[in-house]
């Protein structure tokens, strides 16, 4: 575990563009909401975007040999757009040190929650990540289409074979706030997660304002509509129990089988 960090949360997709960002944003707001203390670290090296959703694009500072991270909204959040060399020009092996560095380097303080948002694939940044970062449990995110559930299968077969805990799958934008059935369809998510024995964590509606959602609102989280608080507010009340009951430690009671113990008496 990273010291002083109760829970470090992945957040991944597989895939670009099914809104594994902004979730991972509006979820810090509404756990910080529900008096959580919360940080992101911003793992997305092809398109880092949690400084301009916070509003922060000043660069953390070092303080006594140690990292102190932006602050935003009231959250600790650290992301790839401030290594120097740039992520345009961001090859493997800088970006993996750049993550080792930020489970050793970085002064997150006290913390409820560390929530990572990784990038799109599963190659080795990803490896390094689950490898390092000591992750509590992964969050899925996807869309009900065919073609993004084949990657977010990818992203969860390779936490599976790292024995990272699954937490559980989020479906996003497959209804608009009404409940009528959007452009993608409905249902498909939680359909892979129970074909899968896994936990469905809920569903985020399809809403005009989600793609615009940025720290210039006075609380973010109060563009959103009611349909869209509800589930995201129901989603992050379902966060920490998740990871209790994947991090519940092991226990074994044994029982005599009473014919044996008759024997022995």
């Amino acid at each position: 575990m990273l010291p002083n960090i109760k829970y470090t949360v992945g957040i991944a997709a597989g895939k670009g563009g099914v809104g594994k960002s902004t979730l991972t944003f509006l979820l810090a707001l509404a756990l910080k909401k529900a008096g959580y203390t919360v940080g992101v670290l911003d793992a997305d090296i092809y398109g880092p975007s949690i400084p301009f959703l916070l509003g922060v694009d000043t660069p953390p500072q070092n303080k006594s040999g140690f990292v102190a991270p932006a602050v935003g909204q009231g959250v600790s959040f650290f992301s790839f757009s401030f290594v120097k060399e740039g992520v345009a020009a961001l090859r493997a092996p800088i970006a993996n040190k750049v993550i080792e560095q930020c489970a050793t380097e970085i002064a997150w303080g006290n913390l409820d929650f560390l929530l990572v948002d990784f990038p799109p694939g599963t190659g080795d940044i990803h490896l390094t990540a689950l490898q390092t970062l000591d992750i509590s449990g992964m969050l899925y995110v996807s869309t009900p289409q065919l073609i993004a559930l084949l990657d977010v299968d990818k992203a969860y077969k390779m936490g599976k074979e790292l024995d990272v805990p699954t937490l559980g799958f989020i479906e996003n934008m497959g209804r608009f706030p009404d409940g009528s059935v959007g452009p993608f369809g409905v249902g498909e998510v939680k359909k892979y997660a129970d074909a899968h024995g896994e936990r469905f964590i809920g569903e985020l509606p399809i809403e005009k304002g989600f793609g615009s959602i940025n720290s210039e609102e006075a609380s973010p989280l109060s563009k959103l509509s009611g349909t869209m608080n509800d589930a995201l507010q129901s989603i992050a009340a379902k966060i920490p129990s998740a990871v209790e009951d994947v991090e519940a430690p092991f226990s074994l009671k044994l029982e005599w089988r009473k014919e044996y113990a008759a024997t022995t008496t």
